[in-house]
């Protein structure tokens, strides 16, 4: 596989993580909606949901960003005095 296949498949990896995280929290909040749409209290797992959907899909944009940083300073090293050292 040549280098830009494995990037693409890395980042296409993590967008599909991203998607999903976030229809996991948009569940949740479906969740939530339906219960104040009856005037019950919403269930605490359905904030969870939305909680740890949101975390996920930060973290799979934060490894996107991290990737793209590491392949720049590689492709192009003088970035490194722009960019910082990035690990």
């Amino acid at each position: 596989m040549c280098c830009q296949c494995d990037s693409d498949a890395v980042i296409a990896a993590a967008v599909q993580q991203v998607q999903d995280a976030l229809n996991t929290s948009l569940a949740g909040i479906k969740t939530i909606m339906e219960a104040l749409g009856v005037g019950e209290p919403s269930p605490a797992s359905a904030w969870s949901q939305v909680d740890d959907g949101l975390n996920v899909a930060n973290a799979a944009l934060d490894s996107i960003t991290l990737y793209v940083f590491r392949a720049l300073c590689v492709s192009f090293p003088a970035s490194k005095l722009i960019l910082g050292h990035v690990r």
